[in-house]
């Protein structure tokens, strides 16, 4: 059957039908358990639990080493001790926004074709299906970096007060990919993927610049701009790839398009759906505060967009989407 995306009302009405009935056809604990101890002896490998783990230790390792690089050219171009101290995180997690969106745009856009034809992630889907090589490489790299991330949060990361809402983040993101990988679902994980990573790069890319607005204690106008232009992208690519096409791509092809497909899913879809259905949740709430940042300044309550990782005195506008960080709004000042 060919994709035809649904309109947010097809969406509601058709997504709830299938978890009613999917709630409907579960015959208790004691089966759904049994299904998934099958599923895990089934598909779970020893070797790729070793492989996250060296790719877990190998992020720490690299992340080490980059991170003196990027202290040392932040440093260099001038920026203050507090930016210095800061920007190096921000300048690694770009990094990795831009190679993890870049690869999986490729499979996704390219080779499988999952964004234009969304049904692709669940046609031909069987239990014993095997994983690509390139999908592979995607999913070890994507989960032992969130994995090396709780550790970040934990250890190398400043504790801030949004933290456990990211450390909830990223436990629900290793289950879904986790789970995905175990049951076969990996073209749906890529096509997640893809609607996620955009808007981080934006993310890292407008704390960035809000670091170089000034340097020496001198004002960069196009600091200011660059933020400013990156904070729009922002909420455009949070709105487009998390609101828009995250649920009626990804979330209506893994539910009501997956049924259409195959009649006789297994419970554990009901399970993953309900995963995705939490980031969609945590999106809507995420968008909201973004909402409230453009009221702000759009009726002259801020008067710019900063970029902070601890409270200094300033209202705090916190808001995660899998990466440690809050922008938020500064009240007005008199110059000096």
């Amino acid at each position: 059957m060919a994709f035809r995306q649904p309109t947010y009302e097809e969406f509601m009405h058709n997504v709830s039908r299938v978890f009613l009935d999917e709630f409907r056809k579960l015959d208790g604990p004691r089966a759904v358990l049994n299904l998934w101890s099958d599923t895990l002896r089934l598909n779970y490998n020893s070797l790729d639990l070793l492989i996250v783990a060296i790719l877990v230790v190998l992020w720490t390792l690299f992340r080490t080493c980059i991170t003196a690089k990027f202290k040392a050219f932040a440093k260099f171009s001038g920026l203050a001790k507090r930016e210095t101290a800061k920007a190096p995180e921000c300048m690694w997690k770009l990094l990795i926004s831009i190679i993890f969106w870049t690869s999986t745009a490729t499979l996704v856009l390219g080779k499988y074709d999952l964004f234009t034809d969304p049904s692709n992630c669940v046609r031909g889907w069987h239990p014993d299906l095997i994983i690509p090589f390139d999908v592979y490489c995607v999913y070890a790299l994507q989960v032992s970096f969130y994995v090396h991330s709780i550790y970040a949060s934990l250890s190398l990361d400043e504790w801030r007060s949004d933290t456990p809402v990211l450390l909830t983040h990223h436990a629900v993101s290793i289950l879904l990919l986790a789970l995905s990988f175990l049951c076969k679902y990996f073209h749906l994980g890529l096509l997640v993927l893809f609607c996620h990573d955009l808007s981080d790069v934006f993310l890292e890319a407008t704390k960035l610049a809000v670091y170089y607005k000034t340097k020496g204690g001198r004002w960069f106008t196009a600091g200011e701009i660059v933020s400013t232009a990156g904070f729009i992208m922002l909420a455009i690519t949070w709105f487009v790839y998390r609101l828009y096409w995250f649920p009626l791509k990804a979330i209506y092809a893994s539910t009501y398009i997956a049924v259409q497909l195959h009649p006789d899913l297994p419970p554990f879809s009901l399970f993953l759906n309900c995963l995705l259905m939490i980031l969609l949740f945590m999106h809507v709430y995420w968008f909201t505060l973004i909402l409230r940042i453009v009221y702000d300044v759009t009726t002259g309550k801020s008067r710019e967009i900063n970029d902070i990782r601890e409270s200094d005195g300033n209202e705090v506008k916190s808001m995660q989407n899998g990466s440690n960080h809050a922008l938020i709004t500064k009240k007005k000042t008199k110059k000096l």
